[in-house]
Parts: structure tokens; C-alpha cells; sequence
């Protein structure tokens, strides 16, 4: 592709502490100034280098965005009720964020504060795209839910059955997402169109790192280990 070409969105799965893996994966796709890396959240807990990955992200500058996780989401929740308290970093459920310096975790926190917790945008193609952590209920827009909702793998609980809302997902809108193994890789709708993108395929459990190319919907992964 031509350096003066427009430039492309990649939204990277749950990267869960896995600074080895990002940083294969940001040389495999050698983002050019005009190119964006976006985060499906969960970027920290459970894995071994939290503090390396929050590096990584932060010398991006402007070429990265997030949305906030289910274990971001939990941090948070967690520092708001005890302000000035960083002794307890546990993600949702009890996740450990593996041991970081006092410093390094005022750092975390700050650049988790007012993070979003969806990001929206149109594709070349004029189909809209929202990247959540896990869910988008069918008849809403992310501005409508609630974080727990979009944080977490949502039911649509006025539907006979109560299917997930993956299960239910039509579009037109292309929802990105992580949080759900099982639910990785794409899914089209009954007119054969792409409507979900699921994320994360288990890079803190020895698997991949993936990114999706927003644009091109083309993914490009790479091993827990080299």
C-alpha cells in the first residue's frame, strides 16, 4: 500500500498482559502515521506484564484508542470506593494484575480514567462499526446500555429463550468485540453480511493475539510464544 493511502483501523482482542505478543504483533502490522490502533480492552490482568504493555500502548500517542473491559471496568469501580487505595489492582471476579510499583500503578489508573466504553466509526464501505468489550444488545445503541451490560456478555432477556445477544445480532452495524473465546472470529448475518468480530483468541492461555483490519476485514495474529 502506497505511504500517501488513507489509513486503516486495527482493533487488537484482549491482550491480558501479554507484552511479548503485542509487541510481535505492532511489528507485524507496521502501522504507518496515518493508521490507528484501537483496543478491545482488557489490556492488563492475568498475564505477566501489565506495566510493559501499558508502555507499549502509551508511545502510540494519538494512534491509540481503547474501550474499556469488564477488569478495567472492576479496577475502576474498585479505586472509586477506596480513593488513594492501589494495594488491591484485582480485575473482575478476582483477576490478578500481576505485581507493579506504587508509581507504575498511579500511572495504569490515570490512564484508565475517562476512558470510554465503546467507540463507533463507518466503514469505506458506509457500514457502521461499534467496538465494545463484549456486548451490543439488538435495538440499542452502545449509548444505551449500561457498562456492566457492555462490559460483560449480555442476554437479551425479553426474547423467548433468552439468547445471548450475539446469538440474536443482525446489524446492519458491525459489531467488534472480546471477552468471549467461544465466540471468536466472524459472523455474518442471513443476507451474508459481516455483523460481529469477535477478538479474543486466549493469548493469556498460551494461544494468539489477533487484530482485525476495520477497512479490509482481514485479521492478523500471532503466537503467545515466538
Amino acid at each position: 500500500m502506497e505511504e500517501g493511502a488513507a489509513g486503516l483501523t486495527w482493533i487488537v482482542g484482549d491482550i491480558h498482559g501479554c507484552a511479548d505478543a503485542l509487541a510481535r504483533l505492532l511489528d507485524a502490522l507496521s502501522l504507518r502515521p496515518q493508521d490507528r490502533l484501537l483496543s478491545a480492552g482488557d489490556l492488563f490482568h492475568r498475564g505477566p506484564e501489565p506495566y510493559a504493555v501499558l508502555t507499549q500502548l502509551k508511545s502510540l500517542g494519538q494512534q491509540f484508542a481503547m474501550v474499556m473491559g469488564n477488569h478495567e471496568w472492576a479496577l475502576m469501580q474498585r479505586v472509586q470506593d477506596q480513593p488513594g487505595a492501589l494495594e488491591d489492582l484485582q480485575g473482575d471476579n478476582g483477576a490478578v494484575l500481576a505485581p507493579i510499583g506504587h508509581a507504575q500503578a498511579q500511572e495504569l489508573i490515570a490512564f484508565l480514567e475517562g476512558q470510554p466504553y465503546f467507540l463507533e466509526g463507518i466503514r469505506r464501505d458506509g457500514q457502521p462499526w461499534y467496538l465494545v468489550h463484549a456486548s451490543v444488545l439488538p435495538g440499542k445503541h452502545p449509548s444505551e446500555m449500561t457498562e456492566f451490560e457492555l462490559v460483560r456478555l449480555s442476554r437479551c432477556r425479553e426474547v423467548s429463550g433468552k439468547p445471548t445477544w450475539h446469538e440474536a445480532w443482525q446489524g446492519p452495524e458491525l459489531v467488534v468485540f472480546g471477552h468471549a473465546q467461544s465466540l471468536s472470529g466472524p459472523k455474518r448475518n442471513a443476507k451474508g453480511a459481516y455483523v460481529a468480530w469477535g477478538l479474543d483468541t486466549g493469548c493469556v492461555y498460551g494461544k494468539e493475539l489477533t487484530a482485525l483490519c476495520v477497512e479490509e476485514l482481514r485479521t492478523v495474529s500471532v503466537p503467545y510464544q515466538a
